[in-house]
């Protein structure tokens, strides 16, 4: 959609989540510049992202690595391997 001649993507939640995902291979030698614009219709005053009850945001942006399974541990190669499994996507590294 556009919004006053720009495209835009527009999300909406009543008590949900609403994601856009986008995987890009970049080398380090790419350009690695992140750019971008939101517009949020409701701002929460008092969120706090250490507390489960205050991690509520109307709008944020993640970037997350490639996973390195020779870096982590049993448990973490396990349980990424049980979402895959389950789920059929592998999780992303750090974030």
């Amino acid at each position: 959609m556009t919004d006053n001649g720009t495209q835009v993507v527009k999300a909406q939640t009543n008590g949900g989540a609403s994601g856009l995902i986008a995987r890009l291979d970049l080398k380090p030698t790419d350009s690695l510049i992140l750019r971008w614009r939101w517009k949020v219709s409701n701002v929460f005053e008092k969120g706090n992202a250490r507390e489960k009850s205050g991690d509520d945001y109307p709008a944020r942006i993640y970037v997350a690595f490639k996973f390195q399974p020779d870096k982590a541990g049993f448990f973490e190669r396990a349980k990424r391997k049980a979402v895959e499994v389950v789920f059929g996507e592998s999780l992303p590294g750090n974030a």
